[in-house]
């Protein structure tokens, strides 16, 4: 999982480990100089390689993604990671831009299983007073609620799902009547 190419001979060497992709899909590369033989370099990359894969995969006891600490934000972006590409572009731009705008920054630092129904109501209750309509209010819903489910599955079953006892709220704002002109 990396590479190796001569920076100035004859054995100064410039090894290159990919560490893999972030949140925003960007790649990222550790780059190591090394001095020494071709052979000694390709053992260098060998070990750094094998050090870095059993660094990067915890355990499932050292695990401490799936648990009492995981937040909606952590749980939607492993889901973007592991499912998203089953949606539809039009749904994922949807989800996307709810997410950014509605989900991160407030309730998405929660974590998933230290809140409750009342505050997951209170939440959507402003939502609607903010101006969100139902429709966008569904998608949120919906959002959280794949979100905790899927979090507590790849938890194994050690985080509920409070947004499965969330009902929709019903739309506060009486319909008007249409009227149709008089003859006059």
């Amino acid at each position: 999982m990396g590479s190796l190419r001569l920076r100035t001979p004859p054995d100064v060497w410039e090894l290159r480990l990919y560490m893999g992709r972030d949140a925003n899909g960007r790649v990222h590369h550790k780059h190591t100089t090394f001095i020494g033989s071709k052979r000694a370099a390709e053992r260098e990359l060998a070990r750094l390689s094998i050090e870095f894969e059993s660094s990067a995969l915890p355990t499932q006891n050292e695990r401490t993604l799936w648990g009492a600490k995981t937040t909606f934000n952590d749980a939607i972006l492993a889901w973007k990671q592991n499912g998203w590409q089953d949606l539809s572009p039009k749904t994922v731009s949807d989800y996307e831009s709810l997410y950014r705008i509605h989900i991160r920054d407030k309730v998405g630092q929660t974590p998933i299983a230290k809140i409750g129904v009342f505050e997951i109501e209170a939440y959507f209750r402003s939502l609607s007073e903010r101006g969100l309509g139902a429709s966008g209010i569904r998608q949120v819903r919906a959002i959280l609620h794949k979100a905790a489910r899927l979090a507590g599955k790849w938890s194994g079953g050690v985080i509920p799902n409070p947004v499965s006892l969330v009902d929709l709220l019903k739309s506060s704002t009486k319909k008007s009547q249409v009227k149709s002109p008089a003859l006059e």
